[in-house]
């Protein structure tokens, strides 16, 4: 078992929801805002990005050995069983931006 988080150390990271929340579908479409974006916004946006195509490319190594699990979770509920489990990709990662689920449990296949 590996523990990951992005560039804020907590899985909150990964997720782009605010966009989410503003109606774009995924982080291709929210790109199409790069320049619009407040200085701050773009900024966060940008390392919540590289965050997920680190996560990506850690996965795609990982497929090496066999299939892979991420559970996104609080610290200490790591043993609590996921409400749901979902088979996804690893282009899963980069594509959604909000790609990683509370007690969700994501499978890639190997």
């Amino acid at each position: 078992m590996t523990y990951v988080g992005p560039y804020q150390g907590c899985g909150c990271g990964f997720n782009s929801s605010q966009f989410e929340w503003e109606g774009f579908a995924d982080a291709a479409d929210a790109m199409t805002l790069i320049d619009a974006m407040r200085d701050e916004e773009r900024e966060e946006f940008l390392a919540q990005k590289h965050s997920r195509e680190c996560l990506a490319a850690l996965v795609s190594e990982a497929l090496a050995h066999g299939k892979v699990d991420i559970y996104a979770c609080w610290a200490g509920d790591e043993s609590e069983p996921p409400d749901r489990i979902e088979h996804i990709g690893t282009d899963w990662l980069t594509k959604h931006l909000t790609p990683l689920l509370e007690r969700v449990k994501y499978t890639v296949p190997g």
